[in-house]
C-alpha cells in the first residue's frame, strides 16, 4: 500500500524561502516516487495552506502516513510543531520536540553537553533588558572582550554580533534582546566546523561526514569539504558529534558546529533541522562523500516511515 507524505515548508521565520527551497527538493523526489504527497505550505503567520486554500492542520494530519517536516527556526524547529505531530501519532522526520526545544535553546544545549564533558565556551545568559546593565558588566569582566553576543534562539549569522567594547556589546544586546534572550559567550580564536550526522546511513549507526571548516576570509565566509584539520582533531571532532548527537536525544540527523583550538574542541551549538536544499552547505558536505541531497531525503523519508 503507498503512503502518502505532507511535506511541511515555508514557516514563520527568517528561513521562510529556505525552508520553500528544502520542501521543494522534497517534492522534487516525491514527484519520482509511489505514493501521494500533500504541498503543505505554512505562511508567515502560521497558516496552514494546502493548493491555495487554507486548512486546518489536524484534518491534514489525519490523513496522513508520514510528515516530512522541511521547515527551519522558529515553530518548526524549537519543537512546536513537533509538539503537534506527536499529539497525532503521525511519524514525522526529524527529531521530537523536546530535544529540538533543547537545540533552539543556546544555553540549554550547552549545560547539557558540558554534563558530558565535552568542552564549551564560558557565557552569561541575559534574559530581558532589565538585566543587560548587570549582566553585561558581569560578562566584561569574567569573559573580557571581544565577546560574542548572541540571540538565544535566533538560526544563523543574522542573530550574532562581536562586541569589541562595551558600547558595542550594550547596543547589539538591546538590538537582539527585542527578539528574546541573549547570550554572551567568549571569545575563541580558532577554526569553525561542522559536522552533519545522519542516522543509518550507508549502513553506519551514526555516520558522520568529514568536519567542514569554515573561514571568514577578508569578510566572506568559505567552505572547506572536507575541512584542514589534522587526523586527531578530526577524529576527536567525529567522537563528540556522536556523544553530542546521544546526549541531545537527536534523530533521524543534525548539524553540529565547533570551534577548534590547538589544544581543545569546543561545542558552540546543535541545529536539529539543518537546510539541505541544493543551495545549502549540507549538499556541499553530501558532495564531499559522493552523495546528494535527493539520496539524503530519500534515505531520511525510510527511515521515518520505519518507525
Amino acid at each position: 500500500m503507498s503512503s502518502v507524505v505532507a511535506v511541511l515548508r515555508g514557516g514563520p521565520s527568517l528561513d521562510h524561502k529556505a525552508s520553500l527551497k528544502s520542501g521543494q527538493l522534497v517534492l522534487d523526489y516525491l514527484y519520482e516516487s509511489p505514493g501521494t504527497h500533500k504541498d503543505i505550505y505554512i505562511d508567515k503567520e502560521g497558516a496552514w495552506h494546502d493548493r491555495g486554500r487554507v486548512v486546518d492542520p489536524h484534518k491534514v494530519l489525519s490523513m496522513v502516513d508520514l510528515v516530512f517536516n522541511a521547515l527551519h527556526g522558529p515553530y518548526g524547529e524549537d519543537g512546536e510543531v513537533q509538539k503537534l505531530l506527536g499529539q497525532h501519532k503521525v511519524p514525522f522526520t526529524g527529531s521530537k520536540a523536546l530535544p529540538c526545544f533543547i537545540c533552539s535553546h543556546k544555553a540549554l544545549s550547552k549545560e547539557t553537553i558540558k554534563e558530558r564533558g565535552i568542552a564549551i565556551p564560558r557565557y552569561v545568559l541575559c534574559e530581558k533588558e532589565e538585566e543587560l546593565e548587570q549582566q553585561g558588566a558581569v560578562a566584561i569582566r569574567n569573559l573580557g572582550l571581544p565577546i560574542v553576543v548572541k540571540s538565544v534562539f535566533g538560526e544563523g549569522s543574522h542573530w550574532v554580533r562581536v562586541a569589541t567594547t562595551p558600547e558595542e556589546l550594550y547596543r547589539a544586546s538591546e538590538e537582539l534582546l527585542e527578539h528574546g534572550p541573549v547570550v554572551f559567550e567568549e571569545f575563541i580564536r580558532g577554526k569553525e566546523a561542522s559536522v552533519y550526522a545522519i542516522e543509518g546511513f550507508r549502513d553506519t549507526p551514526l555516520y558522520t561526514i568529514p568536519p567542514i571548516e569554515i573561514q571568514n576570509i577578508d569578510g566572506k565566509w568559505v567552505e572547506r569539504c572536507p575541512g584542514s584539520f589534522t587526523r586527531n582533531q578530526r577524529e576527536e571532532i567525529e567522537a563528540s558529534s556522536r556523544e553530542i548527537f546521544k546526549a541531545l536525544d537527536l534523530r533521524h540527523y543534525a548539524k553540529i558546529d565547533f570551534m577548534i583550538t590547538p589544544h581543545s574542541v569546543y561545542f558552540l551549538e546543535a541545529n536539529a533541522l539543518p537546510k539541505f536544499h541544493e543551495e545549502a552547505l549540507f549538499a556541499k558536505a553530501l558532495e564531499s562523500i559522493g552523495s546528494t541531497p535527493k539520496e539524503f531525503v530519500a534515505h531520511i523519508k525510510d527511515l521515518a516511515l520505519k518507525r
